[in-house]
């Protein structure tokens, strides 16, 4: 039997309401629990929720601002939990028809690049900048710390922290890619950035880590020949991958039909490098909508990045591993950590 895997996030946001979502009762935050409370909130026999217009209203805004598609018909089901302390309750979920679907961030030139960069660059690294964002001088720093370096040199940059000397004279590390804890970087989707080099050219979709473009995917209509995509991304390297699209770690390729993912590099890049990915049986996953299910699952994106490519220093060149190279590692450091047998290589 085949399972489709489907793996999203959950975030929680406190929409800045008078009262509560399904209830009249105040919605303040540090107020004595349970004194802003109704016989809806109690979920008293026979009362009946009403939504917070308000809420809706905001809702929609920041489904408008990621790009989302507006549901014109939607509706909330009840769930129902047995609560040891109040078992009558239940939970309203609008699971089934969301306010906003089908959203992506739009990133529609260098200079909005640049700009979401210093953002995410921000939120990533709240903890160390201790709440306090990079000033214009301190991210003008940091750019000309990452930036006029060769593929290669920028991979390596990528995994180090950037020590930047802020306005007041402490020295904060600037990490621009968690390695250790790769499913904590920040990520993104865009399409069809238009960048002007010595042509103009319009990239199809670009995953961000960070802010960063990390992994650059050219389609093309199913039927047509899956090197066209290659080429294509030859011409861009050629014409238009600079700033900071050097920090582009890999590339995919589809044609709906079949998709295949290889690494960047300063080097002229080479078709008979590319590589299908494969499941723990050695069964392609060719298709692009399990390509993307498998290989492009945010976490697995980011450890591939992370663990599975290779810095050549003899070559000065990025690699990537196959997928039963991929494998085999997971297997021999699960091995060395998890169990007491012995193993060799």
């Amino acid at each position: 039997m085949n399972y489709k895997k489907t793996i999203g996030i959950e975030v929680h946001v406190e929409l800045k309401t008078k009262e509560k979502l399904f209830s009249p009762s105040l919605n303040l935050y540090g107020d004595l629990a349970n004194s802003n409370a109704n016989i809806i909130d109690l979920g008293y026999p026979g009362v009946l929720p009403t939504v917070n217009k308000e809420a809706i209203s905001l809702a929609v805004k920041a489904a408008q601002v990621l790009n989302c598609k507006i549901r014109k018909k939607m509706h909330f089901d009840r769930k129902n939990y047995f609560y040891p302390d109040n078992p009558k309750n239940f939970q309203i979920t609008q699971a089934r028809t969301p306010i906003g679907y089908d959203g992506y961030v739009e990133i529609n030139d260098v200079v909005a690049l640049e700009k979401n960069f210093r953002n995410q660059i921000n939120k990533h690294n709240k903890v160390e900048l201790k709440g306090k964002d990079l000033s214009d001088k301190e991210f003008e720093k940091l750019m000309i710390k990452i930036s006029g370096k060769s593929i290669f040199q920028s991979a390596k940059e990528l995994r180090q922290k950037q020590d930047i000397v802020r306005d007041d004279g402490t020295v904060v590390y600037v990490e621009l890619f968690n390695t250790k804890e790769w499913c904590k970087n920040i990520f993104q989707i865009t399409h069809q950035t238009t960048v002007e080099g010595k042509y103009t050219n319009r990239y199809d979709v670009t995953i961000l880590i960070n802010g960063l473009p990390l992994v650059q995917i050219e389609l093309k209509r199913r039927g047509i020949d899956m090197k066209e995509a290659f080429d294509q991304i030859k011409r861009y390297k050629n014409h238009s991958f600079t700033g900071l699209y050097r920090y582009i770690q890999l590339f995919i390729i589809s044609n709906g039909i079949d998709t295949k993912y290889f690494a960047n590099g300063d080097q002229e890049l080479n078709y008979g490098f590319t590589f299908y990915w494969t499941d723990v049986n050695n069964d392609r996953i060719t298709n692009l909508e399990q390509f993307c299910t498998f290989f492009l699952e945010r976490c697995h994106v980011a450890k591939m990045i992370a663990r599975y490519m290779i810095i050549n220093e003899t070559d000065k060149l990025l690699l990537v591993m196959r997928p039963y190279q991929v494998y085999a590692v997971e297997n021999i450091v699960d091995r060395a950590i998890n169990t007491n047998n012995n193993g060799y290589i």
